[in-house]
């Protein structure tokens, strides 16, 4: 996908609470060669002008390229809110048409769109009139069921509106994120439309993403969980890319404490807590007793609390402080 002249392949998928400024910052420390995105944001809120949004839309320094995506059904708020956000600075402007959180497909937002052809095309023409900059969709491939039918015609119908690229993650919505997803999809679509395609779902290591990339001829990828993970991968797929070795020597106490006194910093004190908890819920499998660390991280209200845990944690596991990949 070409930003601003440059081509990016490394996309960090946008996720609820998880896609913080402090894991974007960590994430660029690794490699500046990947698309970041904001927490998936309601188009209402942003509307309305909330207040408690202005955290979740300040950009740093290190966002760049950036990505604001949006959440909503109703055209004219889409549209709108997607102005506002731009005025706050961004490459683009991202719409959702993949949650499957039963909160937001009970609002008929997110992959609730894919049952509403009609309105998805409304809502596309609407934020097209107003996005003077990239204008792309994250969506799953059907609602119930993959259908390549009707993923062919939706987006088909994405590229005539306007659409910079579109994000597929080759699940359908009901399936959540259980069964695998499915490339296969992606690699039928990306030979037949003229729009960049980035494929998202299951990335979990440098060599899938590479595989995928060769087999699908896909545009670029986008991960998520495993980003999270190990914000490192990203780093690790462009020396992949570029058939290069790459060896880190990663302090994973370090880093994992830096992602939470950030958010500290970043994010107001309402907002510690769950991001923290989240944020931790995938870092922790990085150690042997993660899975217990993080049952007593669950118990804490405050961050400091949270780090005097990992703190005595490494100090017992001195041998699980440093990890050469």
């Amino acid at each position: 996908m070409v930003i601003n002249g440059t081509h990016h392949t490394l996309h960090l998928a946008p996720m609820a609470e998880l896609t913080t400024p402090a894991l974007r910052k960590v994430v660029k420390n690794f490699t500046d060669n990947v698309v970041l995105y904001s927490e998936m944001l309601a188009s209402g809120a942003i509307h309305a002008k909330a207040p408690h949004n202005e955290p979740l839309i300040q950009r740093y320094d290190f966002d760049n390229p950036f990505f604001y995506q949006l959440v909503g059904n109703n055209p004219d708020i889409m549209a709108n809110a997607a102005t506002i956000l731009q005025d706050y600075g961004c490459d683009g402007i991202n719409i959702n048409m993949a949650c499957s959180a039963p909160h937001i497909l009970k609002t008929g937002a997110g992959a609730s769109l894919l049952c509403n052809f009609h309105l998805a095309k409304s809502v596309i023409v609407a934020c097209r009139k107003n996005v003077y900059g990239l204008l792309t969709v994250k969506m799953r491939a059907g609602f119930h069921d993959v259908n390549l039918q009707f993923l062919r015609q939706f987006v088909s119908m994405l590229q005539d509106e306007g659409v910079d690229a579109v994000i597929i993650h080759p699940r359908a919505a009901k399936w959540g994120f259980t069964r695998k997803a499915r490339w296969d999809i992606i690699e039928a679509i990306v030979t037949e439309v003229n729009i960049p395609v980035i494929g998202n779902g299951d990335i979990s290591e440098p060599a899938s993403a590479l595989h995928r990339l060769q087999q699908t001829h896909c545009d670029g990828i986008m991960i998520g969980r495993a980003a999270v993970q190990k914000p490192w991968i990203f780093a690790q797929c462009e020396a992949a890319l570029r058939q290069q070795s790459l060896s880190l020597s990663l302090n994973i106490e370090e880093m994992w404490i830096d992602v939470l006194q950030n958010i500290q910093v970043m994010l107001p004190q309402k907002l510690h807590k769950s991001r923290a908890h989240r944020f931790c819920a995938y870092y922790h499998k990085n150690v042997k007793f993660g899975h217990t660390l993080f049952s007593s991280i669950r118990q804490c209200n405050e961050i400091n609390d949270m780090i005097v845990l990992i703190r005595n944690y490494f100090k017992r596991n001195e041998e699980e402080r440093i990890n050469i990949v």
